[in-house]
């Protein structure tokens, strides 16, 4: 028993702290966890007293009222009471909840003298109330803290009006018969008396509190509510004798300073000083204190009064007070939006401008839409070309301008377009009229368009030429090397068929006493020598020949050739005097000659190897002639003129 009772009280004590709905859920829970709660006798004991003891504490309020007010209903809390126990216990507490409620409400019927009629059909008729209402609240999602809107304000006043109905009818059939009581008047000032009820216990309730986080913040709270009902109190007294002098409803007063609080404090406010208002108006009325609108008006009079015109004016000022917190609701969560997207907007400037690449972002219209300064600075665009919904195609035909790419702009847009609207990347390395190279992805984006990067590869481009031109040039000389060579002559192979009489002259050139000097002088000797032969092949031969070292004192020249070959003898002889010239080489003189092979190939077919070949056997039998000569290969079919 002291377990229950302990266990009772803590759930009292959490309504009361603000946390019922977080104790339900706790409840819930742990109901889960053990066994279902239509199986548990405890928490049903649980639910039963407590609706048994809160009901017949508010139920003897209110007939207390009632018989104060010459028998005319005040206001009921208890239904509404155990209405917000409800919600905050669930669904599965329901049952022992309304047979708590029913008992305790004959309990009080039969302790207040009535008869067997009032004492089951009073309870009934509440239950009813509740259980609808419990039902309707359900249904609509509503609980603790849910009126946030309008519409939500709507649907709670819509299920508490139509809700009382049934009861009304029951509770007024019951008077009816026992008491005669007429019928339209009295179901009217239950459905009135009910509703007013509910609003004064269950607006406060079903309001979004405000947040109190510390000590402080309860002071200011309480502060605002205490300063709010002193102006309200003063607006109200002034309006009470303002609308009696001009002979309107006293309590229509109440107007005015629930406008300004609903403007001003909130829903929780306004909810808070409708409540306690009405529960003031209706004091005031039953001490026969409150101003009536005729002189001698019954006290019935003025309790329907106060019922009807507390029902039409503080439900509609509620509805503004909800809208009001909609709005501010909505202006501070664009606030918040707008806060959050300039914080992401400053970080992705921050993040854009410290990229060492370029950015830049194209929606599914082709517009700019996102870039930053690096992507700028390596096209060169001044800031009138860039801004927010330029098209592609004009920054391409900008840098077109420039000559900062070859071909059309309009087919390199469809070709981008096509392969990123197909999830593929576009990728290209340009070089720019700055002599920059700029290597661009383009990468699909999920809204349509794409993203580029664009990253400066001018040094890693110089860097890659670099070591390819050591990959194919000789190092000392500076001349292609063997594996250029072959290179070239697979590049002959694969050109287009050339007429009859066009092809190709390979020279094969030894160099003469080159052994002599590099073993007598030392290899640097040798090296000016290389130099000095690759500079006289540099200087006698064309621009469009192309010359080669293949080994140690080994040159290979391939000139194009077309009709008369007689210059390949001039050519082959101003290499031997040039070869022979002496060369100072620290104060000695150093002479060496060339010994040269010459073979052709002309025709659309050559074959290369056979040239070569040929050049090779040439170069024998000038070496073989004494040296510091040059012999051609007999090839009087190709018409060769020796």
């Amino acid at each position: 028993m002291n377990s229950v009772i302990r266990e009772l009280t803590t759930t009292f004590s959490t309504a009361l702290s603000g946390k019922v709905l977080e104790g339900a859920q706790s409840m819930s829970a742990s109901a889960k966890r053990n066994a279902p709660a239509l199986m548990e006798p405890r928490r049903w004991a649980i639910a039963f007293a407590s609706a048994f003891t809160l009901f017949a504490a508010f139920a003897l309020l209110g007939i207390f009222l009632t018989r104060a007010a010459e028998n005319v209903a005040v206001f009921w809390p208890a239904n509404a009471v155990i209405i917000a126990l409800g919600i905050a216990l669930g669904k599965r507490q329901w049952i022992p909840l309304l047979a708590g409620s029913f008992i305790a409400n004959a309990f009080v019927q039969t302790l207040m003298g009535d008869g067997l009629a009032i004492s089951i059909g009073m309870p009934l008729a509440n239950n009813v109330e509740i259980a609808l209402m419990l039902f309707g609240l359900s249904k609509m999602g509503l609980g603790f803290q849910s009126i946030k809107s309008p519409s939500r304000a709507m649907i709670f006043i819509c299920i508490l009006g139509l809700s009382v109905i049934p009861a009304a009818i029951i509770g007024t059939a019951t008077l009816m018969l026992v008491y005669g009581a007429p019928f339209s008047p009295t179901a009217i000032m239950w459905w009135a008396a009910d509703l007013t009820s509910c609003m004064i216990i269950l607006l406060p309730i079903l309001s979004p509190w405000p947040t109190v986080q510390s000590l402080r913040d309860h002071l200011s709270a309480v502060t605002t509510v205490i300063g709010n009902l002193g102006v309200g109190l003063v607006l109200t007294v002034g309006g009470v004798y303002l609308f009696s002098t001009l002979g309107l409803p006293a309590t229509s007063a109440i107007m005015l300073p629930l406008l300004w609080i609903a403007m001003r404090g909130g829903v929780f406010a306004t909810a808070v000083t409708c409540s306690g208002f009405v529960l003031v108006e209706a004091f005031l009325v039953v001490v026969d204190a409150f101003p009536l609108v005729v002189s001698g008006e019954t006290v019935r009079a003025a309790i329907f009064q106060l019922q009807t015109v507390s029902i039409v004016t503080a439900l509609p000022v509620y509805l503004v007070a909800t809208a009001v917190h909609a709005h501010r609701a909505l202006i501070k969560l664009l606030a918040d939006k707008e806060r959050e997207a300039s914080q992401k907007s400053d970080a992705l400037e921050g993040t854009l401008a410290s990229m060492n690449q370029g950015i830049s972002c194209f929606d599914k219209d082709l517009r700019l839409t996102v870039w930053n300064a690096q992507y700028a600075k390596m096209f060169g665009m001044p800031v009138e070309q860039l801004y927010v919904g330029v098209h592609f195609l004009d920054l391409l035909n900008y840098q077109k301008e420039r000559g900062n790419f070859e071909g059309e702009p309009q087919a390199l847009l469809d070709k981008i377009r096509h392969l990123t609207a197909n999830g593929q990347e576009f990728r290209a390395e340009t070089e720019l009229d700055s002599g920059k190279v700029v290597y661009t992805i383009h990468s699909p984006s999920p809204g349509g368009g794409w993203i580029g990067t664009h990253e400066d590869v001018t040094e890693r481009r110089r860097e890659t030429d670099r070591v390819q031109n050591e990959a194919l040039h000789d190092v000392l000389t500076g001349l292609p090397n063997r594996r250029y060579f072959e290179q070239k002559l697979t590049k002959l192979k694969s050109e287009q068929r050339r007429a009859q009489d066009e092809g190709i002259a390979m020279l094969h050139i030894d160099l003469d006493h080159f052994k002599e000097i590099n073993d007598t002088l030392g290899h640097d000797a040798g090296d000016a020598m290389l130099k000095h032969a690759a500079g006289v092949l540099k200087s006698a031969l064309r621009d469009t020949d192309f010359v080669a070292r293949i080994g140690g004192d080994e040159f290979v020249a391939i000139c194009k050739v077309s009709g008369n070959t007689r210059f390949l003898s001039v050519l082959a002889e101003r290499l031997v005097t040039l070869m022979q010239e002496p060369v100072i080489y620290e104060g000695t003189a150093c002479q060496i000659g060339a010994s040269i092979g010459i073979a052709c190939g002309v025709g659309d077919q050559i074959d290369f190897l056979r040239v070569m070949k040929q050049a090779d056997e040439a170069l024998y039998q000038a070496k073989k002639q004494g040296r510091s000569c040059f012999v051609v290969h007999d090839m009087t079919d190709l018409r060769l003129v020796g």
